[in-house]
């Protein structure tokens, strides 16, 4: 996120970005990623699409052992950014 966000310092005209990640770990990216690019002098759209090569369903992710494993590994690291991490990207 915050390689993106100097790459965009160079680059008034860029107001719009996709991100693509893992379904399980798209939330946390989206966090990070609007936190990175808040005070941006130009403000910057984030469009999130989850990656389609993923065997992770959301819709039933407490079906299988390894989505839960998933979403419970990514809330501790949500919780982590939140509390500790985001703090970091400020500028």
């Amino acid at each position: 996120a915050v390689a993106v966000r100097d790459f965009l310092d160079h680059k008034p005209e860029a107001d719009t970005l996709i991100l693509v990640s893992s379904p399980a770990h798209m939330r946390r990216a989206a966090l990070i990623f609007n936190r990175a690019l808040r005070y941006q002098p130009v403000p910057v759209t984030i469009g999130c699409s989850p990656s389609s090569y993923s065997g992770f369903n959301p819709d039933k992710w407490w079906r299988r052992k390894e989505d839960i494993q998933s979403v419970m590994s990514e809330y501790l690291k949500i919780c982590s950014f939140l509390l500790f991490e985001k703090r970091e990207l400020k500028r």
